[in-house]
């Protein structure tokens, strides 16, 4: 009888929890139930950067960074995703800095501690794929 006392008050509470929670919203443009997968407007994402930015402020003090570690830029999707990744980071000011692995699992351990460890490092790829996009 206990028993089922308990499971009634633990369902109810769980029923109470699932209504409360606030569906998904609008974002600058971005909807997570309804979005398309086209690129967002320049100026939306500059809105929900510095909508981000009050939350939660660049360590830097300036911009966001982003690093990218691609798979591999010789395979068609991986670079698709690279030049997504690029065009929208661009459009929303945010810095990116990207390694391109080459498919190797030992390059991607190394590039990540390095530049986790050395700002300068992180600096340098930057630099780097600016440059000439085969450089990783």
């Amino acid at each position: 009888m206990r028993l089922s006392a308990v499971r009634m008050l633990l369902s109810g509470a769980a029923l109470a929890l699932m209504t409360a929670v606030a569906p998904a919203q609008d974002f600058h443009g971005f909807s997570p139930t309804g979005f398309s997968g086209e690129m967002l407007s320049a100026d939306a994402l500059a809105a929900a950067v510095v909508d981000a930015m009050k939350a939660s402020p660049p360590k830097n003090g300036e911009k966001y960074v982003l690093a990218f570690a691609n798979l591999d830029r010789g395979i068609s999707f991986c670079a698709k995703v690279e030049e997504g990744i690029v065009k929208n980071a661009e459009a929303a000011g945010i810095e990116l800095v990207i390694a391109d692995n080459n498919l190797d699992g030992a390059t991607y351990n190394a590039i990540a501690a390095q530049a986790q460890r050395d700002p300068a490092f992180a600096q340098r790829i930057a630099t780097l794929n600016r440059a000439d996009q085969s450089n990783g």
